[in-house]
């Protein structure tokens, strides 16, 4: 069953709402379900009392009723098994049964006999692994083997130096120092490339006329050989290097060079600000409803010099939504608590009544980002629906 609200009419006592008896049907069928579903019908089973933490659920107990109550692992039915802590598996050993033992290991090969493409037979001293074309099979190496260069039959070598090599005269391969005549296709070298003199190279230019008749060039001259041509043709201001021989310069103000605040043209008078009015406008509501509004052009901190309002209200003030909705159930004659959020409240009893907030109050936006927002909650006391404005005195305190 869907809960049944009781109709209450749009104005006290109009005739258009539920019946007492109609009403309190309704309530009895609410909860005649909330019996039947949380209870036995007559009793509910449900009991929550004391200090409810967070993480607990509500579970049957021994009492009969469903009570708040932390689950515990050991609670739990159909727990899985968990086997026993895994341990480092270990290639030695060799035990099938231990934890540790690797099952499947692969053979690892000991000796070079134990290769599949090697086959040894009557191995001895000396012997080397040869390639027959099919494997690697064991066979003496023969003393005949070449062990050094002497070893070669058409290869002399005595004594040898380094830098030596090895070079055929003719009858055999001996060691001796190559040299430079001894290369065939030498070219053919200028004496300069030996020398290294300048006087040994061929067509060399007289250099005597540039040697003794160079000077250093002169900006001023205006004939000779230190003469400079192609000058460009200079403005006077290139040439003194004077702001005063610009041309084109700008009409400069006098703050431009004096940079006095009291040469500034229109400056103005003070910098201090002035109290403004802002105001904001309810949908229409009953009488003795309330409503939020939001004043969007306020400050981030403000002093409030006066409230008026359009109709009869009890108008209240506050730093954020959170403390609007916090304060949603307090009734006109109850005082709100300090730190509540309340900045100011006023009620009023007739329309365009201002009230002045003598002393003045200090008001703020409390939102996470501070911005200009002023959040209100307007009752409508004047008798009848209204869409009630809301107009503030305020002065900025912070920009």
């Amino acid at each position: 069953m869907a809960r049944q609200s009781i109709s209450v009419g749009s104005q006290p006592n109009d005739g258009t709402g539920d019946s007492l008896r109609t009403g309190a049907q309704k309530v009895n069928s609410n909860f005649n379900e909330i019996y039947n579903d949380l209870g036995d019908g007559t009793n509910l089973q449900i009991l929550i009392s004391g200090n409810i933490t967070q993480g607990q659920t509500l579970r049957y107990g021994a009492s009969g009723l469903f009570v708040p109550s932390s689950l515990n692992y050991n609670d739990l039915i159909n727990k899985p098994i968990i086997p026993e802590p895994q341990i480092q598996s270990d290639f030695s050993v060799t035990d099938i049964n231990a934890p540790a033992f690797i099952k499947n290991k692969p053979s690892i090969p000991t000796t070079v006999a134990t290769l599949v493409d090697v086959g040894i037979d009557d191995i001895s001293i000396g012997d080397a692994l040869r390639w027959n074309g099919t494997g690697w099979i064991n066979q003496a190496v023969l003393e005949s083997v070449v062990q050094s260069l002497d070893n070669l039959t058409d290869v002399v070598v005595a004594s040898p130096l380094a830098g030596q090599t090895i070079r055929y005269n003719g009858t055999t391969f001996i060691n001796t120092r190559l040299n430079y005549s001894d290369l065939n296709g030498l070219p053919v070298l200028a004496t300069v490339a030996t020398s290294g003199a300048y006087n040994d190279l061929s067509g060399r230019p007289d250099l005597s006329v540039y040697l003794t008749s160079q000077s250093p060039s002169d900006w001023n001259a205006t004939t000779g050989v230190t003469r400079i041509l192609n000058k460009p043709t200079l403005s006077t201001v290139a040439i003194s290097g004077a702001y005063n021989d610009l041309s084109g310069k700008p009409v400069l103000a006098t703050v431009a060079t004096s940079g006095s605040y009291e040469d500034l043209i229109d400056a103005p008078t003070t910098l201090a600000p002035s109290r403004i009015s802002i105001n904001g406008t309810t949908t229409s509501i009953n009488n003795n409803f309330a409503a939020n509004l939001t004043i969007a052009n306020g400050f981030k901190t403000y002093t409030l010099l006066k409230v008026q309002t359009s109709h009869a209200a009890w108008v209240t003030i506050y730093t954020d939504v959170n403390a609007r909705s916090n304060d949603s159930a307090r009734v006109e004659t109850s005082d709100p608590a300090p730190g509540s959020g309340i900045i100011a409240e006023v009620i009023t009893t007739s329309a365009n009544e201002t009230v002045l907030m003598t002393p003045s109050t200090i008001g703020f936006n409390n939102d996470a980002t501070p911005g200009s927002n002023v959040y209100l909650k307007v009752v409508n006391k004047s008798g009848g629906a209204a869409a009630v404005t809301v107009t503030l005195t305020v002065l900025q305190l912070e920009l």
